[in-house]
Order: structure tokens, then C-alpha cells, then sequence
């Protein structure tokens, strides 16, 4: 994990420091039911038969804290909208 994603996600209380990235393949299991892809500099992949939404956020990496914050702000503000989405849907 980069220090700098650690150092921000601190920052509000969430201590990812023991969290490693996982492949696609080992994320997915039989309960999925929703994949959001942060992909804006590559292609998102296609999972066939799971609700995709695709998150073009840019990649913070090598530009400082204050372009982590900003990522970090904006995928807090959509993460809360789409918890307040899910029941609806349900």
C-alpha cells in the first residue's frame, strides 16, 4: 500500500496500512453482486452476470497528499450516495 493512500485514509480514521491490492480473480466469489471500478486511466473489465459501475477517478499516485485527498473526499462522497441508493434497489 502507498504511504501516501495510508497517510490520508488516517486522516479520517481508517487504517489501511495491512491492506494489500488483490486481483480481480481472488476478489470475486459467488456472492458478488456489485464490482465498482476506479478505472480512469486503463480499461474497466467486463464481469459477465455482476452489476458494474465504472468511477474514472485519477490515479493520485506521484502527485502528492493534497491529489490523494481529493480522491479520498470524492470516493467517500460516492461511496455514501450509493450506500443511500442500495435499499432503494433491494
Amino acid at each position: 500500500m502507498r504511504d501516501e493512500a495510508v497517510t490520508v485514509t488516517r486522516e479520517v480514521g481508517v487504517d489501511i496500512s495491512q491492506q494489500r491490492p488483490k486481483s480481480l480473480g481472488t476478489a470475486l466469489g459467488p456472492d458478488v453482486r456489485l464490482v465498482v471500478g476506479l478505472c480512469a486511466e486503463e480499461a474497466c473489465p467486463v464481469i459477465p452476470g455482476v452489476r458494474s459501475l465504472y468511477w474514472p477517478l485519477p490515479d493520485p499516485a506521484g502527485r502528492g497528499l493534497a491529489e490523494y485527498r481529493q480522491v479520498r473526499d470524492e470516493l467517500s462522497r460516492r461511496i455514501g450516495a450509493l450506500i443511500r441508493q442500495l435499499p432503494e434497489e433491494a
